[in-house]
Parts: structure tokens; C-alpha cells; sequence
């Protein structure tokens, strides 16, 4: 908590997960995602 607190690392998780978000597909990144995921498992 202490990290999310501080506003220099908190600057840097926001940024490593809007990049992260980026590589995943953008808006809705989780969903499509997750979707991806059950569809291999249902497979």
C-alpha cells in the first residue's frame, strides 16, 4: 500500500499498466483476455 501511496511509484504502476494494457489489445484488455483464455480451456 505504502508504493501506491508514494506518488513517484504510483506514477510508475499506472504506467507499466497502460503499457501492459497496450500489448493486451487496449480498452477492454481483461475481457478479451479472459475470453481468449476460456476458449483455449474449452477447447
Amino acid at each position: 500500500m505504502r508504493k501506491i501511496l508514494d506518488s513517484k511509484n504510483r506514477e510508475k504502476l499506472f504506467l507499466e499498466y497502460f503499457e501492459l494494457e497496450k500489448i493486451l489489445g487496449g480498452k477492454g484488455a481483461s475481457k478479451k483476455v479472459a475470453k481468449s483464455i476460456y476458449e483455449r480451456i474449452k477447447n
